[in-house]
């Protein structure tokens, strides 16, 4: 899979709230607060949306003065940032973070 096909989701243990321009993310497990200003509070809403990497840079380039490549550049770094920090979930074809969390097991089937 391409860089730019990468999506994500927020994870349950993750709360944000824009102030003014910036975004606060608190961490429910460990209490610790976050702030992403500006561009990478605008990424982060997208990001923890599910939108894909490309889509990300494509978005914050027309809204920006950035290239598309700078653009992906950066929401890969962040992502990269917030997926460590346990704030952000990696999609591997699960719909929502409790499938990340809780996937159901190898051919199991419904009901049994």
């Amino acid at each position: 899979m391409k860089t730019e096909e990468c999506s994500f989701v927020c994870s349950p243990q993750a709360v944000s709230r824009l102030v003014g321009d910036t975004m606060v993310l608190l961490d429910l497990r460990t209490d610790q607060y976050f702030g992403l200003p500006t561009v990478g509070a605008r990424m982060w809403t997208l990001l923890s949306e599910g939108a894909l990497l490309g889509r990300v840079a494509e978005v914050v380039a027309s809204e920006y003065e950035v290239t598309v490549e700078q653009a992906l550049c950066d929401a890969e770094r962040l992502a990269g940032e917030l997926v460590a920090a346990g704030l952000l979930l990696q999609r591997a074809g699960a719909t929502t973070a409790r499938e990340l969390l809780d996937p159901p097991a190898p051919n199991s089937l419904a009901g049994e």
